[in-house]
């Protein structure tokens, strides 16, 4: 004799009830998802819109700059030897630039425009002293005499800022922007003289470096 086997029906309330709690988890778990979604779009945002470090900001600029100066003479027989002066020149630029963060947004913007300028005219000479047709001057007197002037105007930049009580040099500043006219005097001199010779640059970069030695920072 089979045995019968009795089935349970819920009613259509109890249907509504668990049918409504299974809702109610998918719906809690969605929230959950994105509330966590939200939490790391949030900080990404955050992230992204954090300003930029003045120092790292400014530096990448004056990077930019003699780069884009280095780059002018590409394709060219003086290249490498332009390329490697101007590195140098980023180099120097870099160390004077230490505490750049500590210089006035309107000096700085000056500090720039001058950069440019200086750069431009480079690249002028550059282009005129390599000419066959023109009588200009040596590429290694132009690349020294604007390197310098440029890297100088640097370092009074830095020594502009020590002075006026932002920023920390390693010497006295009024003793090293002593140095930095001698030396601006010395190559205003250098650049006019058509009989210049290898001694006395050598003369004027032992002056230059010691307003590295004298500005450098602790």
């Amino acid at each position: 004799m089979s045995e019968r086997r009795h089935w349970y029906y819920p009613s259509r309330t109890v249907l509504r009830v668990l049918i409504g709690r299974f809702l109610s988890s998918i719906v809690q778990l969605s929230l959950v998802a994105s509330a966590r979604a939200v939490v790391i779009i949030s900080r990404f945002v955050t992230i992204s819109s954090s300003p930029p470090d003045p120092r790292e900001h400014r530096l990448a600029e004056v990077t930019r700059a003699v780069r884009g100066a280095a780059e002018g003479s590409s394709g060219t027989r003086v290249a490498e030897h332009v390329r490697t002066a101007l590195d140098t020149l980023l180099t120097h630029l870099v160390r004077a630039h230490d505490r750049c963060q500590d210089v006035a947004d309107r000096d700085w913007a000056d500090y720039r425009t001058r950069l440019d300028i200086g750069l431009d005219d480079l690249r002028a000479e550059i282009a005129r002293s390599t000419d066959p047709g023109d009588e200009g001057a040596e590429l290694e007197k132009v690349l020294f005499v604007h390197c310098s002037r440029l890297e100088l105007d640097g370092w009074r930049l830095h020594l502009d800022a020590v002075t006026h009580g932002v920023g920390d040099g390693a010497g006295d500043p009024r003793n090293v922007e002593d140095l930095v006219t001698y030396a601006a005097r010395e190559l205003d001199t250098y650049s006019r003289d058509g009989g210049a010779t290898a001694e006395r640059a050598a003369d004027i970069d032992r002056i230059i470096e010691s307003v590295r030695a004298g500005s450098a920072t602790p």
